[in-house]
């Protein structure tokens, strides 16, 4: 998977909560700004996913390819891949 070995830990008892709450208005204010519509209400059902660099191999993508969201299906509908490869191009442009 690309990952380096853990080098070692910290444990930190009684170092503070974590607000739900807050932690999800933090991750939706954050996706809003990228321009991502969130839906909620709707489950997803299935996500179909392939690999960024296809051998063109039946089967793929394989457990160690590096893969993308190709599509979705919700209890809403699917064929969001328009709107899932709009968001990855803007992901990989932003900078840290």
């Amino acid at each position: 998977m690309g990952l380096s070995d853990i080098e070692g830990g910290l444990l930190g008892l009684n170092c503070g909560i974590i607000e739900p709450d807050k932690l999800c208005g933090f991750y939706d204010r954050q996706i809003r700004e990228m321009g991502v519509e969130a839906m909620y209400g709707t489950e997803v059902k299935r996500v179909a996913l392939e690999p960024v660099k296809p051998l063109n191999y039946p089967g793929e993508p394989f457990l160690w390819q590096e893969k993308t969201v190709r599509s979705l299906q919700t209890s809403s509908g699917g064929g969001l891949c328009g709107h899932l490869r709009a968001l990855h191009r803007r992901l990989d442009n932003r900078t840290p």
